[in-house]
This record gives C-alpha cells, structure tokens and sequence, in this order.
C-alpha cells in the first residue's frame, strides 16, 4: 500500500501525511480543542497499535479517517456536545403565548371543515402515512391526492383568515 511515495509500513510513514486529517475530523466532530487533541492521540495509538499487528490498509486516508471519526464520536459520547454559536439563520424561538393561540385557531378552523378535508388533512400532516395509503383509506384517485390537499388547504386558510401567500401562518405548511 502506499501513502505519496513509499509503501505504508510504519507510524512514521503516516503520521507526518494524515497528521491534519484526524485533528479535522475530530475537530468537526467535538467542536472544542481539548477533545479533539484527545481524540486524536487515541486515534495514533490505536493506529500505531494496528500497524505492529500487520495491518496493512488499502486507502490509509479513508482507515485513518475512520478511526478518527469513531474516537472523536466515543469522546463525544463521554462528554456534553459543545454549545453551538448563534445560527443566524435559525428562526427565533416562538413565544409560547403565540404558538398556542396559533394552535388554538388552527383546531377551530379544522372542526370547521368538512370531514373529508379534516382526514386529508391529519393523515397527511400529522399521521406520517404515506400518500398510496391516505388515496387508498380515503378512496381517492392518486392523481388527484396533491389537488386534493392543496384544496382542503386552501379552505383552512380561509377559515383562519390567511392569505394564500402567507407561508407559514398559524403553522400551516403552503
């Protein structure tokens, strides 16, 4: 097997070569220095401890990876995941105030509509069932079942007062 130039026998043939490859990977991984530098002086013993057993990978940058990964994922799993920074493009939390009168309004609308609408509705959203099963339970063609959802949502748009371009009103998906 071979790393660059010469066949991967030894620690020293890799070290120097995919040094970098595992800090980044346990970097990615754990997100704090302190853990990465763990994960990866484990990550060379065990490699090293490999390699004097006769081991001899065929892509070294793929085992060495791998076994970074799975050092850093066991250290993570020893200690609490880093906090992550402010995500600028996560949306603010919801005031919970809000987010139950929101609910509150989208079950009064629903009760309002018609049955067939209201099953269309909660199997597709809420029940997780697949569309073949939702065409078949409510004996509706497949061809029609997007038509046919987008119109029963449209009516519970119009019970909620919410115009069709407002996405995403009272947590109603478009």
């Amino acid at each position: 097997m071979s790393v660059g130039e010469g066949p991967v026998t030894s620690f020293e043939s890799l070290y120097p070569r995919l040094g970098g490859l595992v800090y980044t990977v346990a970097m990615a991984i754990l997100g704090d220095r302190q853990l990465a530098e763990d994960a990866s002086q484990e990550t060379w013993v065990r490699i090293d401890r490999a390699l004097e057993r006769g081991f001899a990978p065929q892509v070294p940058e793929a085992w060495v990876a791998t076994i970074a990964r799975r050092e850093a994922l066991r250290l993570r799993g020893r200690s609490t995941p880093p906090s992550l920074p402010f995500d600028p493009a996560a949306p603010p939390a919801q005031d919970p105030v809000e987010t139950e009168e929101n609910a509150a309004a989208v079950r009064r609308a629903m009760s309002r509509l018609p049955a067939e609408d209201r099953r269309l509705l909660v199997l597709a959203y809420l029940g997780s069932v697949k569309k073949v099963r939702i065409c078949r339970a409510l004996n509706i063609p497949r061809a029609s079942f997007y038509k046919k959802l987008a119109e029963a949502r449209t009516r519970l748009r119009m019970l909620l007062d919410c115009p069709p371009d407002n996405e995403g009103w009272h947590g109603l998906p478009r």
